[in-house]
């Protein structure tokens, strides 16, 4: 951001700007000292000393939308649009404005707390915030049910009548309900799971090919606002209704948004991303084969790290999975860090690479199979484990030996002559008859 303050012939950077390397697509000034900024990630900041210093708005309500252009008709009132719909606007009302326009009534959009929890059966908790840069990736397993809880604020002059929770994101399905069928978030995907709560009529819930089953959602509504530690805008008269959307995971997902759709009574609409993805893993299954432990000790020697094999020794077509846990010091779930790993062959060249991501506790499971086309010689193969500052190795054997090629017996070239057999003549015997 930069700054000129004699008609544009020279141009100085801003001292202080809150933005670092976001993009910026829209500037309004109201006079000489007063001016706003948007952009990329739902970025809103203001200056009140023509541009020298900017501030982060205290309260956007955009999240992490992309904004792309802003109007302030004075230092006090403006109005800023963005991605998908996207519009917000500023006020302010002094109290001589307020007497005399006593008959006019400022109506505000509904909007979500910044914070945000998601729990994964009642005992692992994350507390997200709607400002946050990074986006969580949070993962579950199939059978697990996922608790998702928001605080959604409207002004004492309406009230929230709907709240729609979409995820599950992916290309338009041929088959879809065409009711849903419109549910889309800003890559064009639409949502294949979606429930909608309405506070005075029957709820609407749907999901395309059984991967969510949805609970019935708790709620609470409050008059006072709870103690919050960072709330966004604060208004006169709010009410607060807490909803918890249970989600029971059936079958596997990829990683998905979550998006939420809130409309209020005189149909104003806030449409949000919620700062986190979800993904849905294979149920883990408890192996009956024995595991093979085989501690090992990170090269920075900080922390021990476990890694354990279900054999000591792999075949052609043998299944090999790897388990371990990440310590508890060197793992922060919120992080969305993926593990990292290769496997080496004996001849030191490296027949598999990629990453998976470990379990909320620190646990993990990596299964492949040992094949001949790749597997292609006995001996040694290295399993490479890297995550953070932690780089661990397993040893783990291979018997190609029966895949082998070997000598075929020599066979003889001649050719073999099957005897003919003749049958006999028989000759049939001759019968004399005496006269």
């Amino acid at each position: 951001i930069v700054f000129t303050t004699n008609g544009g012939v020279d141009w100085t950077d801003a001292t202080t700007t809150n933005v670092g390397s976001t993009h910026m697509y829209g500037v309004s000034m109201s006079d000489a000292s007063n001016g706003v900024a948007v952009g990329k990630s739902g970025q809103i900041v203001f200056t009140t000393n023509g541009g020298v210093d900017w501030t982060d708005a205290t309260t956007t309500n955009v999240g992490s939308t992309y904004m792309y252009g802003v109007s302030m008709s004075d230092a006090g009132n403006g109005v800023a649009v963005g991605d998908s719909g996207q519009i917000v606007f500023t006020v302010t009302v002094s109290s001589e404005d307020t007497t005399t326009k006593s008959n006019s009534t400022i109506m505000y959009p509904p909007h979500i707390h910044d914070e945000v929890t998601v729990s994964i059966n009642s005992n692992e908790e994350f507390t997200l915030n709607l400002k946050d840069k990074e986006i969580a990736m949070i993962t579950s397993r199939v059978g697990d049910t996922v608790d998702i809880a928001i605080s959604v604020v409207d002004d004492e002059t309406s009230f929230i009548s709907q709240i729609k929770l979409m995820t599950n994101f992916a290309k338009k399905p041929s088959g879809i309900n065409s009711y849903f069928a419109t549910n889309y978030n800003d890559y064009r995907q639409v949502s294949l799971s979606v429930y909608e709560w309405y506070q005075y009529k029957d709820d609407i819930k749907y999901d395309y090919g059984g991967t969510i089953s949805w609970n019935e959602p708790s709620i609470m509504i409050r008059e006072t606002l709870t103690n919050h530690g960072n709330v966004g805008r604060l208004l006169f008269n709010e009410e607060e209704l807490i909803i918890v959307f249970s989600l029971n995971m059936n079958n596997v997902m990829d990683e998905t948004q979550i998006l939420t759709k809130i409309m209020d009574s005189t149909y104003m609409v806030k449409r949000s991303v919620l700062p986190f993805t979800l993904e849905t893993l294979p149920k883990l299954i408890e192996k009956s084969e024995e595991i093979a432990e085989n501690p090992i000790i990170s090269e920075n020697n900080e922390s021990e790290f476990s890694i354990k094999s279900n054999k000591p020794m792999y075949e052609n077509g043998n299944k090999v999975v790897i388990t371990g846990n990440i310590p508890a010091d060197s793992f922060d779930p919120k992080a969305g860090e993926n593990i990292k790993f290769s496997i080496t062959s004996p001849e030191n060249e490296i027949i598999l690479t990629g990453q998976f991501a470990p379990q909320l506790d620190g646990s993990f499971i990596f299964e492949t199979f040992a094949m001949d086309s790749t597997w292609k010689t006995d001996g040694n193969y290295t399993f490479n484990l890297n995550f953070s500052l932690i780089n661990s190795n397993l040893i783990i054997s291979y018997d190609n030996s029966q895949f082998e090629n070997v000598d075929l017996e020599t066979r003889t070239d001649e050719k073999v002559v099957e005897p003919v057999v003749t049958p006999p003549v028989v000759t049939p015997p001759v019968v004399t008859h005496q006269l």
